[in-house]
């Protein structure tokens, strides 16, 4: 039934705040107290007099537990909120999947396969390799490099990002990898310089200065390709949505793929803590707790990014670990506190 009755509230803010009037008023016992009080069954509505709603009885703790109620609210609420994108950016990703693997198979070029495995006992142990997940991340980056080391605009700091994404996106949780907030984006630079070692080691791909000194770039060794045989540590799944991202990034100049990686680690970054998730909040992220070069590239530049990002299903799920630097030396509760705190 509807009321046809509608009630402004002043509130007293001494004593309650607007924002926690609202949750009450919505909680599902005050609803309840208040249909019991409604008057009226026929079809044209129910009433609501004043003096009934004014014995409505709402709880009032005091003005520092009403603030901390609707910031927990706010919290559980962005988590949800958090959620639903993901779910959204899934089915956005399912549906682009499914079409790719449609236009393949009416093109003539999808062929029957094996599926990879993912369990971690079938990664294989690269001769030289200290460990399957050195192995893995060496095979991710060899991956990378063969698919772009032609390009003009392909080099360490490019290659750095795009590692960074396939790992989160992929999700690819073998690789464990440890990134810093640095000036240029989120960055392994440990990780990254093993892998170039690995490479050249391997005969695959050997990284160097580009002419003139300025700027790296790497270039195919007498075994370049031959990573492609430990390429079953992925999932197919997880290889596709690798492949996916470096077609998408091939052209990008530095810039694009830090904005973009940057947005990324940003974002995942306030699942992960269990923060608020909104554009201002990501925004205020990237422009107050990275590196101040951020701010070469305008807050508007960063909103569209996180546009961009949701309209392409790269909404980030909080996998992975917090990018160390603004996070650096919390402890695991203050980085997971309990849901209930």
């Amino acid at each position: 039934m509807v009321c046809d009755t509608v009630y402004r509230f002043r509130c007293d803010t001494a004593k309650v705040l607007p924002d926690y009037l609202e949750l009450a008023l919505n909680a599902p016992s005050v609803v309840s107290a208040i249909d019991r009080h409604k008057a009226g069954i026929n079809e044209s509505g129910v009433s609501l007099t004043h003096s009934k709603l004014g014995g409505v009885l709402i709880p009032v703790p005091g003005l520092s537990t009403q603030a901390r109620i609707v910031a927990e609210v706010d919290r559980r609420l962005s988590i949800i909120r958090g959620v639903e994108a993901v779910v959204d950016a899934n089915l956005k990703r399912a549906a682009r999947l499914r079409e790719a693997v449609l236009q393949r198979a009416f093109t003539g070029e999808l062929q029957a396969s094996r599926p990879r495995p993912i369990s971690p006992s079938k990664l294989t142990l690269i001769p030289g390799m200290s460990s399957l997940r050195d192995s893995a991340r060496l095979v991710l980056s060899a991956e990378i490099v063969h698919c772009l080391y032609q390009e003009p605009t392909f080099g360490q700091r490019k290659h750095q990002k795009v590692f960074h994404l396939c790992e989160h996106v992929a999700r690819l949780s073998m690789l464990q990898s440890r990134y810093r907030r640095e000036a240029a984006g989120p960055a392994d630079l440990d990780g990254l310089y093993a892998n170039e070692a690995a490479l050249k080691q391997q005969g695959w791909y050997e990284e160097q200065l580009r002419d003139g000194g300025k700027g790296h770039r790497y270039r195919a060794l007498s075994h370049a390709g031959q990573h492609h045989t430990y390429l079953d540590c992925f999932s197919t799944e997880q290889l596709s949505t690798v492949r996916q991202l470096i077609e998408l990034m091939r052209t990008w100049d530095t810039n694009r793929c830090e904005i973009f990686s940057t947005t990324y680690a940003a974002w995942n970054d306030l699942i992960l803590l269990q923060r608020p998730v909104t554009d201002a909040a990501i925004v205020r992220e990237i422009w107050d707790c990275w590196d101040s070069s951020k701010r070469r590239f305008s807050k508007q530049r960063w909103r569209e990014e996180i546009a961009w990002m949701r309209r392409e299903a790269f909404v980030p799920t909080g996998f992975g670990r917090p990018t160390r630097g603004e996070t650096e030396g919390m402890t695991p509760t203050d980085l997971f506190p309990p849901a209930d705190s």
